[in-house]
């Protein structure tokens, strides 16, 4: 059975069923292999950022944006790129660490519960 590639906002399933050749069995299993993996690397993000370890920030930020790029999850992956960007910014610079990241995390939860929420309501 084909799936429905219908999109939503936080998640695009027709990139994921192109980039996939339409391996249906195949996206399933990465999409929810990696929800927890995401959800694990945001609550290491979390403690990073209490933390305020930059390097730490980047690296977190820099896997969440790649995984839920991989998989197709848009505003996870934007998000992750803004605290990416910002960690970076300060490491190579003397900015003021002033961005709302607390925010940011909380948004990155949301997303992935979004999209995850799209991803499940599809027609397998």
């Amino acid at each position: 059975m084909k799936k429905s590639t219908s999109e939503g906002h936080y998640f695009s399933p027709a990139c994921l069923v192109d980039r996939l050749d339409g391996e249906m069995d195949l996206i399933n299993q990465i999409v929810t292999d990696s929800i927890p993996v995401l959800d694990i690397r945001i609550k290491k993000l979390a403690l990073s950022w209490q933390a305020q370890d930059w390097p730490a920030i980047k690296s977190d930020a820099h896997s969440i944006k790649g995984l839920s790029q991989m998989i197709s999850f848009n505003v996870l992956s934007f998000l992750a790129k803004q605290m990416e960007t910002y960690a970076l910014q300060v490491l190579s610079s003397d900015v003021d660490p002033h961005f709302d990241t607390d925010d940011t995390i909380d948004k990155m939860y949301e997303a992935l519960r979004l999209a995850e929420k799209e991803y499940l309501k599809l027609d397998w």
